[in-house]
């Protein structure tokens, strides 16, 4: 399900959708379906989270989801706004995962399909 994505100079620059910085200006980027996010963010996130608390995002649309799982705000338990992204909590927490696995330690950008992790069964 995921596929490792070595960015080298022939490569298209690929950049946070929350600080804009490209992957040769930070140490880590995760990709979702056309959206990336640092690790730099990825801590500020953190963060958020906790200064959130169990408190809802009252500055989000209803019709706002997930950039990276797309997962409406009604079906996660925090979601945070960028300028132009979205993030869940459970993309957070998987974005973590990814990042602490040795396996991924020397890859600069990791790809992984996050749309429809975690979601309802019908």
């Amino acid at each position: 399900m995921s596929n490792r994505a070595e960015t080298s100079s022939t490569n298209k620059r690929l950049c946070c959708g929350f600080c804009g910085k490209s992957n040769d200006q930070v140490e880590k980027l995760i990709a979702g379906s056309g959206v990336f996010i640092c690790d730099g963010c990825l801590k500020d996130c953190d963060e958020l989270l906790k200064a959130e608390g169990n408190k809802p995002g009252n500055h989000l649309d209803g019709n706002d989801k997930c950039s990276f799982c797309d997962k409406p705000r009604s079906n996660v338990k925090s979601l945070l706004k960028g300028p132009d992204k979205h993030i869940c909590d459970e993309c957070v927490e998987l974005c973590h995962i990814l990042l602490d696995d040795d396996e991924w330690s020397s890859v600069e950008a990791v790809h992984v399909d996050l749309t429809g992790i975690g979601g309802e069964t019908t």
